[in-house]
């Protein structure tokens, strides 16, 4: 993260941003980001969490790496969810009426 990124912000301090929503955006002002940028699971918040690596002792670990072991980036969740993979077209299936050009999202 850049000294500047925010005046909040100490410089030389490594910074963990944790996110039960998008990561965009948050590499501005955090080292790393446990985030989920995926959706479509339901059940209630707490086994979703659980399932997505949203609790305490996980975040505990990243933010231990984050500092130890200079971990940055965006760190995947437990459950990678559609990331890369949709459960219902095949792989470089674009989808029922798209095409690749046309909604890359899901090329």
């Amino acid at each position: 993260m850049s000294d500047s990124a925010h005046p909040l912000l100490p410089s030389g301090i490594p910074v963990l941003a944790v996110e039960a929503a998008s990561s965009f955006g948050w590499s501005r002002y955090a080292d790393a980001v446990v985030s989920l940028d995926h959706f479509g699971a339901s059940a209630p918040a707490g086994t979703i969490f659980e399932k997505f690596g949203f609790t305490a002792d996980r975040v505990t670990d990243v933010a231990r790496r984050v500092v130890r072991d200079g971990l940055h980036g965006r760190i995947p969740t437990v459950d990678g969810g559609h990331f890369g993979k949709h459960p219902t077209i095949g792989s470089g299936e674009a989808g029922v009426a798209r095409s690749g050009s046309s909604d890359p999202g899901h090329s």
